[in-house]
């Protein structure tokens, strides 16, 4: 395999990293872990995501983290009792599926937050 270094950041999927030199493969697998138990304790997955959200894309990016699916009725109960987010009275239209629009969300203040509450698992 031949690659060259870049000095520019790039994306791609966890499973399908490209070499790297000496211990960053272990750096990389750490901060993986850290990120997932700070997505069952801390609102990090909201810093990845737009101001306005639907829920969907919340868990989906639960659902790349841990690699399996959960539960979108408990895991819609969980989230909105934890005080992480609340509805901002807007909805989007899906682009490609027919149905009722999504509600959207946003991040609540830090201070309304009751993190240990949240455990989507």
């Amino acid at each position: 395999m031949n690659q060259t270094l870049s000095s520019e950041p790039e994306s791609c999927d966890m499973d399908k990293l490209p070499m790297v030199a000496f211990d960053q493969k272990n750096i990389v697998d750490n901060v993986m872990k850290q990120f997932k138990k700070g997505l069952l304790h801390r609102p990090l997955v909201f810093h990845t995501l737009p101001h306005k959200f639907i829920l969907s894309e919340v868990i989906g990016v639960h659902e790349q983290a841990h690699k399996e699916q959960f539960d979108v009725r408990n895991f819609r109960k969980k989230i909105l009792a934890s005080g992480i987010i609340s509805p901002i009275g807007e909805f989007r239209k899906s682009k490609n599926r027919g149905g009722r629009p999504a509600e959207l969300y946003t991040m609540n203040p830090i201070n309304k937050i009751n993190e240990k509450r949240f455990n989507p698992i």
